[in-house]
């Protein structure tokens, strides 16, 4: 891709003018990340009826599966987080 078109705004963008690929990049990530967990729930009659079991029973998969995908960033950066303090103590 070319560089974006320089204007007069009297300003670099500290992104170099890139923030709304970053934007649509990031709302296209978070949405496929959200619905694929809810797209599940169409096969929750075919499951209620194969293993006989309540819609609550079966209701907290999809639960699951975005605290796994959104919790799965809080570990991360805690991770980082205790890492670097490790890091620096041993030295």
């Amino acid at each position: 891709m070319s560089p974006p078109a320089l204007s007069d705004l009297g300003y670099v963008p500290p992104d170099g003018g890139w923030g709304w690929a970053v934007v649509f990049g990031a709302s296209i990530s978070i949405g496929f990340a959200f619905t694929f967990p809810k797209a599940f729930t169409i096969y929750f009659k075919e499951i209620q009826a194969v293993f006989s079991v309540s819609y609550s029973q079966i209701a907290w998969t999809t639960s699951i599966m975005c605290a796994t995908t959104y919790g799965g960033v809080l570990l991360a950066v805690t991770g980082v987080d205790i890492s670097t303090d490790l890091k620096a103590a041993a030295c």
